[in-house]
């Protein structure tokens, strides 16, 4: 009997080993496949590693876009051959991974945008007193980096080594507004960059820039908490077919059969769910208000 457990123990392990050997040769394969020659591949791996790369620069990972999105095309190899092999439980997990990889490195640049916004009506006022002691406006914004810390710091630090780098300081601001990519930053620089090139007050520019941005964030929180409570109330209206057939199976496995047995039950769970993402859709759309 002993002998049998061992005997599976190394079949197992055997196993194993060849699913890591067939991910590795797989994975080169894919590799070199993308690596050589202009293949409409090659051209989708290059955008989207583009993307990534600009991302996880942007939230400050110690990660290349390539080697992230490798490492994310070996784990969907690894959870298929796991798949093939043994059980459609390892698919499942390698996907969840590749899911969940994605969704913190959104959330992380999410919050990071939130946090720029938030300092930047401070960072707009910083910006109008260093300009009214420095005509330059690139000496005014190297100030500005020991005036307001964080996350907008670090991006006007990034345009300053742009522009030592020989970047056109107009070129440097509009990369500064295209990293970030939200409305309230590209409004604000929109106003610095047309102020620097009519020659306008740049300091008074900026303060009335500053008071705008003070009340449209005070109308976006206005806004959100008006729709906060209509938010919630979707969440639980579409949560609640869940909770009913969650229920209706427990109490009685037997009385959802005919729903996936028959080819009415089948029709009426296609209606069903077509109707429910819909209203996801409808949903989103209603309560995706901003200013």
């Amino acid at each position: 009997m002993m002998t049998t457990v061992a005997e599976g123990g190394v079949s197992s392990l055997w196993l194993w080993v060849g699913v890591i050997a067939s991910s590795i040769g797989l994975a080169l394969f894919v590799g070199g496949t993308i690596a050589g020659g202009d293949s409409p591949l090659r051209r989708a791996w290059n955008e989207r590693a583009a993307k990534d790369d600009a991302d996880l620069r942007f939230v400050r990972a110690r990660i290349g876009g390539d080697a992230y999105l490798a490492l994310q095309v070996l784990a969907v190899v690894a959870g298929a051959i796991g798949a093939a092999v043994q059980d459609a439980l390892w698919l499942g997990i390698a996907l969840g991974g590749v899911v969940l990889a994605r969704v913190m490195l959104a959330r992380r640049r999410a919050q990071r945008i939130a946090t720029i916004e938030a300092q930047l009506e401070t960072w707009l006022g910083s910006l109008a007193n260093a300009l009214r002691s420095t005509p330059s406006l690139g000496e005014a914004l190297a100030v500005t980096t020991d005036v307001v810390r964080g996350p907008i710091a670090e991006e006007v630090d990034t345009l300053l080594k742009q522009t030592r780098l020989g970047l056109p300081l107009d070129r440097a601001l509009l990369d500064f507004s295209d990293r970030i990519a939200s409305p309230l930053v590209t409004s604000a620089l929109a106003a610095l960059l047309v102020g620097r090139q009519t020659g306008g007050d740049l300091p008074a520019i900026l303060e009335e820039t500053s008071a705008g941005l003070r009340e449209m964030t005070r109308l976006q929180g206005v806004l959100d908490a008006k729709t906060s409570e209509s938010r919630m109330q979707a969440y639980v209206m579409l949560a609640i077919p869940f909770v009913v057939l969650f229920a209706i199976h427990r109490i009685d496995s037997a009385w959802l059969e005919p729903l996936s047995s028959t080819t009415v039950g089948l029709l009426a769970t296609m209606v069903a769910a077509g109707l429910w993402l819909a209203a996801v859709v409808l949903a989103r759309r209603i309560l995706d208000v901003s200013l």
